[in-house]
This record gives C-alpha cells, structure tokens and sequence, in this order.
C-alpha cells in the first residue's frame, strides 16, 4: 500500500484510508508547506476535504494538446451540491462577500496556495488549478 502525508488544518489529529491509499492527517495551526504537491496529492488532498468534488485532468478539456495546458485539474464552478461541511458553496463565481476569493471559497484558496497551487477561471461554469 502507498502511504503519503499529507498535512491539512484540522481541530484534531485523524487518520483514515481513501481510495486504498493510507492518509494521515496531522494538526498543523500556523505551519505551511513550502513543497509544491503533485496534481495526483493536490486531487486526493481535495477529495478527503471536498469529497464531491469532481477533479478532472486540463489535457481532458483543452483541445490543444500543447504543454502548457498539461498538469492542471478541471472542474466545474457551478455545481452549487459541492459545499463545505458549513453548506457554502465551494466555488461562487458571482459572489462578492468575504468569504470567497474571486469566486472560490476561502478556505478552499488557502488550501490551494499553501500547497503551492493556484485558481484561475476559465469562464463562469469552469475552474482550473494550476501550480504556481
């Protein structure tokens, strides 16, 4: 079995197994990463934080196959059934208030930019993830 660390923000230490793949997740407050994951841990990562969410690969979406459109995970921005466990939404492109940022919840682009990643929209209904 492959074993990873993956570190998230929790209120307490808890370890389970996704996809047969043992996740342990450690309490970390202030600590970041400063390694940028692969887009395979950034999707297991997403999937034990946001798990309906639907991760797809860029090279899937972009007909041109060029690499600079290779290594990003796709998803839709206006699936309103992916919500975080307090019920906000995870992606809202037209919402101004303080807890997004340009559309993505807050907590979701934190998750991102401590692990190196970054959100950027193609248009209101579609999201990639980059690394920075």
């Amino acid at each position: 079995m492959l074993n990873r660390n993956i570190i998230l923000t929790l209120d307490k230490d808890i370890s389970f197994n996704i996809s047969f793949i043992q996740i342990k997740v450690v309490y970390c407050s202030m600590e970041k990463s400063l390694e940028i994951i692969t887009r395979e841990d950034m999707v297991i990562l997403l999937n034990a934080k946001f798990p309906m969410l639907n991760c797809l690969r860029t090279e899937d979406f972009y007909s041109n196959k060029s690499d600079d459109y290779k290594g990003g995970i796709w998803l839709c921005g206006e699936d309103d059934t992916v919500v975080d466990k307090s019920g906000n939404r995870i992606f809202h492109y037209y919402n101004n208030s303080s807890k997004y940022i340009f559309g993505v919840l807050d907590t979701l682009d934190t998750l991102l930019e401590e692990n190196g990643w970054r959100a950027e929209w193609y248009d209101a209904g579609t999201i990639m993830f980059w690394k920075d």
